[in-house]
């Protein structure tokens, strides 16, 4: 019953959450439910023992933190980390394209690694932040059109009869392109979306300044097989783990003197390389601030970093049942087998020894099913926040995940049971290190 409960609530938030903003969005509903106080990035903080927090930045990344009981210069912190963004097709400034006065597509950029062949013949939405002029400054707010409202059309079958035998090159700018709207010649088609954006959120169109949209998929997530004992959805890398993880923080009672944070960075999946992103000096700007704000100094923080702990979390390859060559030959994840611990001697995911061996003494000790990732030599696969955050910090860091099929596709695939297992681990972590 508690897994079915926590598949439900899961899906539903992956569901409300079609963009980072709106994650964000939501996972600050959960943290105000469960008294977090909000501080305001650019504002000093005051801060009080005992005491919960966030802040956001840049409307898409998102840090929370649980203060000890008792301050002092002994203090340390314990991080999960995880990522705000998925894989995702982006529209264009001035996006609008007129074919024949009759059909209107919308520009796009595709926004990281997603499988693209996936996004054709779906019922698309668009989802995003808007900014706009108002007469206190410039000011910004989320938008969902929920509804269907693109869709990108395959060529059929008569017209490309090999496809099934030889696949499809997909051209990024001439393929990807959706399929939004019937006009006629007549119709304002530079300022068809900024027109259509301003009466979704009653203003002048003249005022909007710019937009972040993206597009996704309206079909929600369900749970399937006979048991219903996997999740099929959109964004579980990495909303599954960022979810877990503001769960798991506002769920916890850490009894030891940590700080215990969360936080869900942006562009994860374009290298981690912006204001928002791991691969900046973001944390240790958080970390130092945090430190200050509670009376410590400079130092006393970074001294801390000897005795804390990080964790990456993030979504991992389950051996694929059709394709079993893909994956390393002796470490075969299994959905539904226990979360994953990811190893890289060339440090694409952060693990070491040391860190390793306590999060594996952690699962023995409180039974938390778990196997060991690692790529297949020919395959090398991506990396992970883990290396960006470790090295900053010099903190023990370790990378887990959760096994799935169909990474980066439009529906994603995973258990149902790894995933509230990867949620009772991280209340753990927090109540451990």
């Amino acid at each position: 019953m508690k897994m079915i409960e926590y598949s439900k609530k899961l899906m539903s938030f992956i569901d409300s959450s079609p963009t980072s903003f709106h994650a964000v969005e939501n996972a600050v509903g959960i943290l105000e439910k469960n008294n977090f106080k909000k501080l305001n990035y650019n504002e000093k903080w005051v801060l009080s023992s005992g005491m919960k927090y966030y802040t956001i930045v840049n409307n898409s990344t998102l840090v929370t933190f649980m203060l000890p009981a008792l301050i002092n210069t002994a203090m340390n912190y314990c991080i999960i980390g995880t990522h705000t963004d998925s894989p995702c097709i982006k529209i264009k400034p001035d996006a609008s394209i007129s074919f024949e006065d009759n059909i209107l597509k919308f520009n796009t950029e595709i926004y990281g690694g997603p499988l693209l062949y996936t996004w054709f013949d779906r019922s698309l939405s668009i989802a995003g932040i808007v900014t706009y002029k108002s007469d206190t400054g410039i000011k910004s707010t989320l938008i969902n059109y929920k509804q269907p409202v693109a869709v990108i059309p395959s060529i059929a079958i008569h017209l490309n009869k090999e496809v099934n035998q030889k696949g499809i090159p997909i051209s990024n700018q001439k393929d990807i392109i959706p399929i939004v709207s019937l006009i006629n010649k007549d119709d304002d088609v530079k300022n068809y979306l900024i027109k259509n954006i301003s009466e979704k959120i009653n203003i002048d169109y003249t005022d909007i300044l710019d937009y972040e949209l993206s597009l996704y998929d309206t079909n929600c997530s369900t749970t399937t097989g006979f048991n219903n004992e996997m999740i099929s959805s959109s964004r579980l890398d990495n909303l599954s783990m960022f979810y877990n993880s503001i769960e798991a923080l506002s769920q916890s009672n850490p009894q030891n003197n940590s700080v215990s944070i969360a936080i869900g960075f942006d562009n994860e999946e374009i290298g981690s390389k912006s204001k928002k992103g791991a691969d900046s000096v973001l944390t240790s700007v958080i970390l130092e601030r945090i430190w200050i704000s509670s009376g410590l100094s400079r130092e006393d923080f970074l001294i801390s970093s000897t005795n804390s702990f990080i964790i990456s979390a993030d979504l991992s390859h389950a051996v694929h049942p059709n394709s079993p060559d893909k994956t390393d030959p002796v470490s075969k994840n299994l959905i539904n087998n226990g979360i994953v611990i990811k190893y890289n001697y060339n440090q694409k995911y952060s693990t070491d020894t040391e860190s390793i061996s306590k999060i594996i003494l952690l699962c023995k000790e409180n039974n938390i099913p778990f196997q060991k990732f690692v790529n297949s030599s020919d395959f090398p696969g991506g990396s992970t926040i883990g290396p960006h955050i470790s090295s900053a910090l010099t903190a023990n860091c370790v990378d887990i995940g959760v096994p799935a099929l169909a990474m980066h596709s439009i529906r994603e695939l995973a258990g149902v049971k790894d995933m509230y297992n990867s949620l009772e681990l991280m209340k753990l972590i927090y109540n451990h290190f």
